[in-house]
């Protein structure tokens, strides 16, 4: 068998990129090229996949016409919701998101 030039991508190929956890075969938590979570994650890659989800909320809301012109405190609130929630769920608070484009605050 040849092997490849760099052992990074010679364990990636090994391992396969799964890109939600599965249990391994020795039924341990796992992610990514064969990422063990058993161990928990760092404060760096934390922050990586903090700051990934929050660009992807900031994309998602910046994608709602009605959102747009909202005042920095709407739009704060709007943010965490949507952090905490996901689009599809904020998107379930239909008389809320009325209001909000009605410029309705107190509703």
């Amino acid at each position: 068998m040849d092997l490849p030039d760099n052992i990074q991508e010679w364990i990636k190929e090994d391992e396969g990129l799964r890109l939600h956890p599965y249990l391994d075969t020795t039924g341990h938590v796992t992610i990514g090229w064969g990422r063990n979570l058993d161990n928990g994650i760092s404060h760096d890659e934390a922050q990586l996949m903090f700051n990934n989800d929050y660009a992807r909320t900031l994309s998602e809301l910046g994608a709602l016409d009605w959102y747009i012109n909202l005042p920095n405190g709407v739009k704060n609130a709007l943010i965490n919701m949507n952090f905490n929630l996901g689009i599809s769920k904020l998107l379930q608070f239909t008389h809320m998101i009325e209001a909000l484009k009605k410029k309705d605050f107190t509703a």
